[in-house]
């Protein structure tokens, strides 16, 4: 906030006598009260991470040797939050390795190709929010939208097919990595496909067997920057096993696809064995 600004690029406490006559310090809604003001930045491993602020309505109130003082619990401050975030990243590392755990399970108990890939959302939504979500599959020059949830009419999107050489999935293609976008409104790559209007935070990550692109998983909000680099590790983890199971289920299919086309040959051969006429 611009109530910062006195702090901008200061490894030391700084201290404002005066407010009012601190073009520094910018005034906003709830601040009128404030006279003088000083401000303490949190350094824990040659890292800045935040701030302590104190305000007072009296003017000259702070002193040089309060400054020490609350730099030195500043900084104590900033390792005991930092171990705080620490922890908690590991909690949620830990939750995601079992929701990833839990889900490779939950695709795999299954063969049916259009049951695997809604689980696979289903899922994944234990791991990353979105508000709508869709599997795209290859299928030669397009991609097929094989699965979606979250759309108010997922019937009228279900197999609607998409040019495969669209530029923002070719960006994809390029790196092999998911591509997130802050807001697709103002990306003119984004192409509104179906009933788009509301989406702004989006994610798309590849689906990649045995170093082949098979599809997409996108991932849809309705907040701007919704995804960013914290998320790409976790999309990825899943995206391996949920390629691993469409191509499972995808060669189950065909494989009886091709078990019932050879029993049909089998009968018409001993129906032609047969006749009489």
């Amino acid at each position: 906030h611009t109530k910062w600004a006195p702090l901008n690029n200061q490894q030391q406490p700084v201290i404002v006598r005066d407010v009012r006559f601190d073009a520094r310090f910018v005034k906003f809604e709830g601040t009128e009260y404030i006279r003088s003001w000083m401000g303490i930045p949190m350094y824990t491993h040659g890292k800045m991470i935040g701030y302590l602020n104190l305000d007072s309505r009296i003017v000259n109130f702070f002193t040089s040797e309060q400054a020490a003082i609350a730099q030195t619990f500043g900084n104590q401050a900033a390792t005991a939050f930092e171990n705080a975030r620490l922890f908690q990243s590991e909690q949620r590392r830990r939750r995601e390795a079992e929701t990833l755990r839990l889900a490779a399970t939950a695709i795999s108990s299954t063969l049916d190709l259009n049951s695997v890939m809604e689980d696979i959302l289903r899922a994944l939504k234990q791991v990353i929010e979105y508000d709508s979500a869709s599997v795209f599959l290859h299928e030669g020059d397009w991609m097929r939208l094989a699965v979606c949830q979250g759309f108010a009419e997922p019937a009228m999107l279900i197999n609607k097919k998409f040019p495969a050489s669209d530029p923002l999935l070719g960006k994809i293609r390029e790196t092999r990595q998911p591509v997130i976008i802050q807001d697709v409104q103002k990306d003119p790559l984004f192409k509104n496909w179906g009933n788009t209007q509301n989406i702004h935070g989006w994610m798309a990550t590849p689906l990649l067997n045995r170093g082949r692109i098979i599809g997409y998983i996108t991932l849809d909000n309705y907040k701007p920057a919704a995804y960013d680099e914290s998320n790409i590790e976790t999309a990825m983890a899943f995206a391996y096993q949920a390629a691993a199971a469409i191509e499972n289920a995808r060669l189950y299919d065909e494989t009886q696809t091709r078990l019932s086309e050879l029993e049909a040959i089998n009968r018409l051969s001993a129906s032609l064995r047969t006749t009489q006429s």
